[in-house]
């Protein structure tokens, strides 16, 4: 008995043909769509395994600062520039299995050898002797007066709201204050803070009439900080001494400090007085120390071509293990 299948049609036969290949042109369109899935899972898998490196990468950075710094503390009160906190930006290699080659770059920076623009307020009032500094400091710097009365009128209105309790200030210091809120072009000032509180300069930036190179310009004499704070005089630059203290000309606070960069560090503040010869400066007046609570970390993380920055507030209460204060991470 003859079981063959008898042959189809040629029109069967076509049309069998075109649905194989129309099966397999569907089964490689999900396979490479499945392919092309699983590379862009395996890709995000890896930014986050990269992020997490990096971001663990800063945080020992970190850490390593602070432990720097409390181990410092135990040994000496003074904090000055001959300190190992005190280096040129330190680069060191990461290695994690699995990721590509990655360098850590880092550097520790005393915030307290700098002018602070939270001591323009005192009392809920700018403080004139503060804000004759800041206004000499801009003066010595070769910033327009416009800008520097600019830029202290939007830390003053971000500050108000601190320490507002104004019974403790005579009709002689209501008047001094009342004067140098004029000179900053003040006609009163608010009662309630009116603009966000800024970190670093940098966030002035919003401000028409301020750019990004004079903010960080000025940012390398100024800083932002909590708290009101004494200038370091074993840290700070010549031009901030010189714009803090009546009556010292830069050449002479040049001439000083290169004394002190020799190794002859002030040893306390009636030292940093006498160094001064001017006796017509009340040693009671002179805010200039030889020790630094704040002080701000710089990293940054490069990984193959990428970039990430971090910088962090510390503050070093010398009794314990410095704290961060605020800490940001970026591109």
């Amino acid at each position: 008995m003859n079981l063959q299948r008898p042959a189809l049609p040629d029109r069967q036969r076509g049309m069998v043909v075109v649905s194989t290949l129309a099966l397999v042109a569907i089964l490689a369109i999900l396979a490479g769509a499945m392919l092309a899935r699983q590379a862009v899972d395996t890709r995000r898998l890896e930014i986050q395994q990269q992020s997490l490196f990096v971001r663990s990468a800063l945080a020992a950075d970190r850490e390593r600062a602070r432990a720097l710094l409390r181990l410092l503390s135990r040994e000496q009160v003074a904090v000055r520039l001959d300190d190992p906190w005190n280096r040129p930006v330190r680069r060191r290699a990461l290695h994690d299995a699995g990721q590509p080659p990655a360098w850590l770059y880092s550097r520790i920076s005393d915030e307290q050898g700098k002018f602070n623009l939270r001591n323009l307020v005192h009392q809920g009032r700018v403080d004139p002797q503060e804000s004759a500094a800041f206004l000499r400091l801009c003066q010595l710097l070769g910033i327009p007066a416009a800008q520097a009365r600019q830029i202290a009128r939007r830390a003053v209105i971000s500050l108000v709201s601190e320490d507002r309790d104004q019974s403790a200030q005579n009709a002689q210091d209501r008047q001094s204050s009342l004067q140098a809120g004029l000179e900053l072009g003040f006609a009163s000032v608010p009662a309630q803070d009116q603009a966000p509180r800024p970190r670093i300069l940098l966030d002035l930036l919003p401000e028409p009439g301020l750019d990004e190179a004079l903010l960080e310009r000025l940012g390398e004499f100024v800083t932002i900080l909590p708290r009101p704070s004494w200038i370091n005089a074993n840290t700070a630059r010549a031009e901030v001494i010189a714009a803090w203290v009546p009556g010292l000309s830069l050449d002479k606070a040049r001439a000083l400090l290169a004394e002190r960069d020799k190794g002859r560090w002030f040893l306390n503040r009636g030292d940093i007085h006498q160094r001064l010869n001017m006796p017509e400066l009340e040693e009671s007046q002179l805010k200039l120390g030889i020790t630094s609570h704040w002080f701000r970390l710089d990293s940054a993380v490069r990984l193959q071509d990428a970039w990430v920055l971090s910088r962090a507030l510390l503050f070093d209460d010398k009794q314990h293990l410095p704290q961060i204060v605020w800490h940001r991470e970026g591109a």
